[in-house]
């Protein structure tokens, strides 16, 4: 067995890290002197630290890692875990990709002229962009979930949901072992026009829920999925949904749930342009 500070160098990281992981559940060590309280840990546990390392490279976050160790997901839910976190991965390319291209053609234009670019270029840039969003859609088939938070009832003719996800940042850390990433799930417009609409986190069951929570569960569906810009682009992509591309598409809407979805590297403080997701269910027309 080893002492922390052997441990922690012979596995590459620091002592400070194996502490946390301990306190937060995560790797605990193999033993704890009950009169020193030393922590010791095993030769079985390089693997598992190295499990743990790895998963972190590849951007999960350390909740997730807490599920993804003792194998307590489904094959379904470590599948959309894997492909959400593929399709942010994708997302964060094209964005370099399409920032590279942008810093190209103004490098261009500055060294073909000495004064300096004007605004055009990068309102052209912006516009292609737009253009090219429906080209972008995905569709996919998603296996159920839960998500656990809070709902709000009504036409949001007052701004009760930007309200509700204020409400909702304030008793997010009580929910346990939450999947990453976030959900907005909108339920079945009603004949009034009122609908039920739930802020909350992906768990892996329904134990555990928090006092004055609630969990939904949304069913296996097909979707089809578009980027949205930043929170203030959510009706104008919705529109798109149904007003442009379902109409060409050769789907209908589907009556179950549609959702935002905001990966784990959303910025809430950038929300008026961090890049989110909306699935909108569909089904052969």
């Amino acid at each position: 067995m080893y002492r922390i500070g052997d441990f922690a160098r012979l596995c590459g990281v620091s002592i400070k890290t194996l502490r946390y992981y301990d306190e937060i559940g995560l790797l605990k060590p193999g033993e704890v002197d009950r009169f020193t309280r030393y922590r010791y840990y095993t030769d079985d546990q390089q693997a598992m630290l190295q499990r743990i390392l790895g998963l972190k490279e590849l951007g999960f976050t350390l909740e997730q890692i807490q599920l993804l160790l003792p194998g307590d997901l489904t094959r379904g839910q470590l599948i959309d875990l894997l492909k959400e976190r593929q399709h942010s991965i994708q997302r964060l390319q094209q964005q370099i990709a399409d920032q590279e291209e942008q810093i190209k053609q103004w490098l261009q234009q500055l060294q073909e002229n000495e004064q300096m670019p004007d605004d055009g270029l990068l309102v052209v840039t912006v516009r292609k962009q737009r253009e090219t969003k429906m080209k972008k859609e995905q569709i996919i088939k998603k296996e159920g979930f839960i998500v656990v938070g809070l709902t709000y009832h009504g036409k949001n003719e007052n701004h009760e949901i930007p309200h509700l996800w204020d409400q909702f940042d304030q008793v997010a850390g009580r929910i346990q072992s939450p999947l990453g990433g976030a959900y907005g799930i909108c339920a079945p417009v009603e004949a009034d026009g009122s609908f039920d609409y739930l802020a909350g986190f992906p768990v892996a069951s329904k134990a555990d829920v928090p006092e004055g929570m609630v969990a939904w569960e949304v069913p296996a569906q097909t979707y089809v999925v578009f980027e949205a810009n930043g929170i203030p682009d959510i009706g104008a992509t919705y529109s798109l949904i149904v007003n442009e591309w379902m109409p060409k598409s050769g789907y209908q809407p589907a009556h179950t749930p549609d959702f935002e979805y905001y990966p784990p590297e959303f910025d809430a403080q950038k929300r008026e342009k961090d890049t989110l997701f909306i699935y909108f269910p569909i089904e052969k027309a």
